[in-house]
């Protein structure tokens, strides 16, 4: 593979998550993977949909040809793609890394199960689930009765789709 290819993928996918980064810390989106959505897959078509532009119309030489930039965006598409679907665990409170920070600040004596079920809150993992969802307009409220949006029950219905063809059960409620 052509080195600028990886180059130009790599740096598109580091500038967007410099930009999360930065975003992220100055206001915290509400509906933070419609952002995601917008800054690594919308927002990078932009650049390179300009190139395409210009290079057609132009007769600026450019260091990489076509299918070389189409390859860096795919690319670009395939990392930031996998970042993407890596988020939702990552911010989530895990109980199990909780678990294990509440053993590192423990004595060298350890924690035993009644001591351990103080410091966890059963309703925290569910709680702060919900309103991610409610925030990602996936479910709605409506006088303490909460439901799916239709967005989300078309997802649904893919995956669903997507794992019988696979063969595979669906667990779930």
């Amino acid at each position: 593979m052509n080195p600028h290819i990886l180059c130009v993928g790599t740096a598109s996918f580091l500038g967007c998550l410099l930009f999360h980064i930065v975003y992220w810390r100055i206001c915290k989106p509400k509906n933070d993977m419609g952002a995601l959505f917008a800054i690594f897959l919308a927002l990078p078509l932009v650049p390179y949909l300009l190139f395409l532009i210009v290079q057609n119309y132009s007769h600026i030489p450019f260091f990489l040809r076509f299918d070389e930039w189409f390859a860096s965006l795919l690319l670009h598409m395939a990392v930031s793609a996998a970042y993407i679907q890596s988020y939702p665990p990552a911010q989530v409170p895990a109980p199990s890394l909780k678990i294990v920070l509440l053993f590192e600040s423990a004595s060298s004596q350890g924690l035993t199960t009644e001591e351990l079920s103080r410091y966890m809150d059963k309703n925290e993992l569910v709680s702060s689930g919900l309103t991610d969802l409610i925030n990602a307009k996936l479910v709605r409220e409506q006088n303490g009765v909460y439901s799916l949006t239709p967005v989300s029950r078309n997802f649904l219905y893919a995956i669903k789709f997507f794992r019988r063809l696979l063969g595979l059960q669906f667990k779930g409620g």
